[in-house]
């Protein structure tokens, strides 16, 4: 009998070991965002999820009793134990010219009801490990961390200008829009992106793959438009040989208009030329943008003899090289 004790005994034990740091947790996750305006140290009943694959734009779902119309969730980026940002400002996590956000970002919540909370994690929210917290009768409760993934943004194939490429992430048939930014680089290695969006078709989905496509000029940022939220998720980028056809002559007039084909241009692209002789100056061409392609005006730059132009698309504020020149014929003595 002893022996069938003891026995027992060794079963037991672990899994009271295993249920006591089970409570711990828990009780971690009711802790409450203790400073001065908790002196009561009170704590609610709101639990994290304790496992799950989560990206920015997920939706979260938060347990526990009490739930109202008046419970907010604030959403920062990794915190330390003080409750601070645990890195310097100016961070770039995920690489898209952007300084993150290092302060609370206040969460959408999409539905709720007495025992769970369903929220959306913010655009802004990019580490990899987030501090969630619930505002309560005024009152601000720290819950837990939740951990991030990243999505996985990589370009498949290209062909007669058009280029294909796929997001990885999870759940994501929820996924209402994908669009571009274009971008360039400075001197320095920052970025400029520009202020124009240009939509990309999604052509396949499923829970955890998307396949988009889009024609591409240059260099462009990705972004997601899912459960309201708008973030980046990566870059592709395309030469600009790979989808334009340039005029056939190498020398024209001014007054006299061009054509570069192509259906990578957007409404907004503006010519912007490079050149002259004793004025080397920028010059906006007069420009109109069809499905086919780009026209523009050689303009008459005031130099004489033959100029020289460098060909640039400014698009949103953003400069993007078509690697082409060509000469004008400057009527001059």
């Amino acid at each position: 009998m002893k022996e069938r004790i003891l026995k027992a005994g060794r079963v037991l034990l672990p899994m009271l070991l295993t249920a006591m740091m089970q409570v711990s947790c828990v009780e971690d996750e009711h802790a409450p965002f203790t400073d001065d305006s908790v002196a009561d140290g009170s704590t609610i009943n709101v639990m994290l999820p304790s496992y799950g694959e989560f990206y920015t734009g997920s939706v979260v779902t938060l347990r526990g009793t009490g739930f109202t119309a008046g419970d907010r969730v604030l959403v920062q980026n990794g915190t330390n134990e003080s409750g601070q940002p645990g890195y310097s400002e100016g961070l770039d996590y995920n690489g898209d010219g952007v300084a993150d956000v290092l302060t609370e970002v206040e969460a959408t919540v999409i539905n709720y009801g007495d025992t769970y909370l369903d929220f959306v994690i913010p655009g802004e929210i990019v580490w990899s490990n987030a501090t969630v917290y619930v505002v309560r009768n005024g009152v601000k409760y720290f819950i837990g961390y939740i951990q991030l993934y990243n999505y996985s943004c990589n370009t498949t194939w290209q062909s007669d200008g058009l280029t294909t490429f796929t997001i990885e992430g999870m759940d994501l048939s929820d996924v209402d829009r994908i669009f571009l930014r274009s971008m360039s680089f400075d001197n320095e290695g920052g970025i400029t992106v520009s202020t124009v969006e240009q939509e990309a078709d999604i052509r396949i989905y499923d829970d955890y793959m998307i396949e988009s496509a889009a024609y591409i000029l240059g260099e462009a940022q990705v972004y997601l438009e899912r459960n309201g939220e708008e973030f980046y998720v990566g870059q592709v980028s395309a030469p600009p040989y790979s989808c334009l056809s340039y005029p056939a002559s190498d020398t024209y007039s001014p007054g006299e208009t061009l054509t570069i084909g192509g259906q990578c241009f957007i409404q907004g692209d503006r010519v912007l030329l490079y050149g002259g002789n004793e004025n080397q100056d920028y010059h906006y061409a007069e420009t109109t943008v069809t499905a086919d392609g780009i026209t523009f005006v050689v303009p008459d730059s005031g130099d004489a003899g033959l100029v020289i132009y460098d060909v640039l698309i400014e698009r949103g504020g953003v400069y993007i090289s078509l690697d082409w020149n060509f000469m004008a014929e400057m009527d001059r003595i």
